[in-house]
């Protein structure tokens, strides 16, 4: 049949059309809708993990509430409990007494509140007494109850915590933003005002505002105030450092901020696509970096004043190239022109390459972080010079460690580095997630990249057999793509496929398929026009 089928896909619509290639008739069309989801945008399976995960989030806090509660009652900070008495009983009696000697403290001048006499600070403590009582413990010398309930205060508003960010990028993103990007900004002001935390919310309860409304708490700010907390009950009660120290097995400090780290399910990773038996590589390995900028060399063209007016690049090209991006992470334009000796324009003639369409590929991200860290160093050893190993290992260093802390330590000793060198290793942006391909499918397809074979027939030697087998119906998307896990993408997938299926048994099979995304509608005319000319490039090839 010389028909063509064009398929636009939605995120909840499919439009289809079946035109006449000869008459260049529309022979038959439709759309077909469908719900994205129960309850909107949100599937069954979303809104119970969202159950289940508050779930968790309130036993994690009630369990390190009751440890941390009977660790400060051994330590001697609170009181112990009374006969029968509950945790809810007990935190009530502690936080009347408490109160009621803030007040005389206050009557008696003893404590003072900056810009705020006494009277007023009687009535407004009700409304934020622990607030009150934090602040107090970082400026005055308070009893050692009052040490213990601020610290409780604090474990039970902790803050928010990045797991895969660090102080220094999450820094960097609030300068550029004007929003409060969880508290950041907040955080920045009171540095720069020389504020702790409590103090804010102090000044605001005063000023009638409210304190924790639409506002985030950051754990850094948090951090901050607990080293000012912990200072000023060290100086006046230094026989309770052991309680504080790191060679402990446990401190109060790991009891207050310890966080579980970021897990991964092996199940979750997906397999390789060659070699089904092997896990997919992390984008960051020196493997996924290589094959990704051999590739897109060997997809350049040239064009214009060339032999045969199209050309890739020689593999002394290639080379070169490639070892300039090694040391030095990335390639400009006019770096890669100089490299392969040609010029863009001359007097007569015009050369021009798609470069600027693999330009985001030609790029080592493993590269631009061993050259920071040289320029970081005074010895005679740079890390850009480091082998395929050392590299590897180190980028295994970076993807295994959670603790920020932990990993530098092990890289001052595993890799002999400054501590500048590993600090800065740690907060460089690295790459996430992973490639296509599995670590040895990749050392393969580079062996075959540098022997001169282009990508696709790599990819077509080393994939599963082609059955000679005609199929009638596209099979079902499980089947055919066994780990694939977004469930919008397999909803929209079924459906696409009745449709399909549904054409072929009524008007037969189409001479092509042809399909529109609806993402590429949004990206501006320039854009479109790249991609165009990319599409066109690589069908050149």
């Amino acid at each position: 049949m010389a028909a063509v089928l064009g398929l636009d896909l939605g995120s909840d619509s499919i439009g289809w059309a079946l035109v006449d290639r000869e008459s260049e008739k529309i022979i038959a069309s439709g759309v077909r809708l469908f719900r994205t989801g129960e309850g909107g945008d949100e599937t069954p399976n979303q809104t119970r993990r969202a159950k289940r995960l508050a779930r968790r989030q309130r036993r994690y806090r009630l369990s390190r509430y009751r440890i941390l509660t009977d660790f400060l009652i051994a330590a001697g900070l609170l009181p112990e409990f009374l006969p029968g008495e509950t945790r809810h009983e007990y935190l009530n009696r502690l936080d009347k007494r408490i109160q009621s000697e803030m007040r005389t403290a206050l009557s008696q001048g003893e404590i003072t509140l900056p810009a705020a006499d006494a009277l007023i600070a009687a009535q407004r403590m009700p409304y934020a007494a622990c607030y009150f009582l934090r602040y107090f413990c970082c400026k005055f010398s308070c009893n050692a109850h009052w040490y213990g309930r601020a610290l409780l205060h604090m474990a039970r508003f902790r803050g928010f915590s990045y797991q895969v960010k660090t102080r220094d990028q999450v820094e960097a993103e609030s300068k550029k933003s004007d929003s409060d990007i969880k508290g950041e900004a907040l955080k920045a002001r009171l540095e720069q005002e020389g504020k702790i935390l409590a103090q804010e919310f102090v000044e605001r309860c005063l000023e009638k505002k409210g304190i924790r409304k639409s506002r985030y708490t950051s754990r850094f700010s948090l951090k901050d105030e607990f080293s000012c907390l912990k200072q000023n009950l060290l100086a006046h009660n230094p026989t309770l450092s052991t309680f504080f120290s790191n060679d402990e097995s446990v401190n109060i400090e790991d009891l207050l901020f310890k966080q579980r780290g970021i897990t991964v399910k092996r199940s979750t990773i997906g397999r390789c696509s060659i070699f089904p038996n092997s896990e997919r590589a992390s984008k960051l390995l020196p493997e996924a970096q290589e094959f990704k900028i051999r590739q897109a060399l060997a997809n350049i063209r040239l064009f214009g004043a060339v032999d045969g007016g199209k050309r890739p690049l020689t593999s002394a090209e290639a080379s070169s190239v490639y070892e300039f991006i090694q040391s030095n992470g990335k390639i400009s334009r006019t770096d890669f022109f100089k490299i392969i000796g040609l010029k863009t324009k001359t007097k007569d003639s015009i050369i021009s390459s798609n470069f600027e369409e693999l330009k985001d590929q030609l790029t080592d991200s493993l590269a631009i972080i061993l050259k920071g860290m040289d320029q970081l160093s005074s010895g005679d050893n740079p890390c850009s010079k480091w082998n395929a190993d050392l590299r590897k290992e180190f980028a295994c260093v970076l993807l295994r460690f959670n603790n920020q802390e932990a990993a530098e330590r092990h890289l001052v000793k595993k890799f002999d580095l400054n501590d500048e060198q590993a600090r800065f290793a740690m907060n460089h942006r690295i790459p996430t997630g992973r490639a296509a391909h599995s670590t040895k499918a990749l050392r393969h397809m580079i062996s075959e990249l540098l022997s001169g074979r282009p990508p696709h027939l790599i990819r077509e030697s080393l994939g599963t057999p082609v059955s000679n087998q005609q199929l009638n119906n596209l099979i079902p998307v499980v089947k055919a793509f066994p780990t694939l896990r977004d469930p919008a993408v397999i909803r929209t997938l079924s459906q696409l496929r009745k449709i399909v299926n549904a054409v072929v048994e009524r008007y037969g099979k189409p001479e092509s398929v042809r399909i529109e995304l609806a993402r590429s509608r949004k990206l501006s005319k320039r854009e479109q026009d790249a991609i165009t000319r990319l599409n066109k490039n690589l069908r050149m090839i």
